[in-house]
């Protein structure tokens, strides 16, 4: 695959432990920071895999929180299969926060 820039925009997802990003551990050694963005394809998601160096994944940390709105811009690196990517990002921009739920009882 040619690599290419790319700017994809979308929902921050998380694995089953409630993590937005999570290490995945190379053979070559060098430990990748994955993040998967859900981008709204009509009325479904279709899910991204964002890739970070560990530095990245510090700087973009409270970017990648379930939910967040987010802009990503950076090096296609892999086709996972149609329309799925693992994009390597080069910056994260937080376009919008999740408002965390306020919790209360009714009287």
């Amino acid at each position: 695959m040619n690599e290419q820039f790319v700017v994809i925009e979308g929902i921050v997802g998380s694995d089953a432990q409630g993590f937005s990003v999570h290490c995945h551990h190379a053979r070559d050694g060098q430990d990748r920071y994955l993040a998967c963005i859900g981008l709204r394809d009509g009325s479904r998601l279709v899910w991204q895999e964002i890739e970070m160096r560990y530095e990245q994944a510090r700087q973009f940390d409270t970017a990648l929180a379930s939910g967040n709105t987010v802009r990503v811009s950076g090096l296609l690196k892999k086709q996972l299969s149609l329309p799925l990517y693992r994009v390597q990002a080069d910056d994260v921009l937080l376009i919008h926060a999740t408002e965390p739920i306020a919790l209360y009882k009714a009287a």
